[in-house]
């Protein structure tokens, strides 16, 4: 059975300290700046302050970038 739920994080948004975050896949297809294309990033936005980080993973594997960050608290 395909598990449709979001991955949890250890997360605390740094500019106001809240533990709720949403989560959402971001694919850039091409961008100039950067010269990249087909990219995945997921963004991790507080659900308070609406404080958003762009990690440069797709939404499966955030986990990842989190794992390493202590809780606080």
């Amino acid at each position: 059975a395909m598990k449709n739920e979001a991955p949890v994080l250890k997360y605390t948004c740094p500019k106001c300290g809240s533990r709720k975050y949403e989560l959402k896949g971001v694919a850039i297809q091409y961008n100039l700046a950067f010269n990249i294309s087909g990219t995945r990033y997921t963004a991790v936005t507080c659900a308070r302050c609406r404080y958003t980080e762009f990690y440069n993973l797709p939404v499966k594997r955030i986990n990842e970038a989190f794992d390493f960050i202590p809780g606080r608290g």
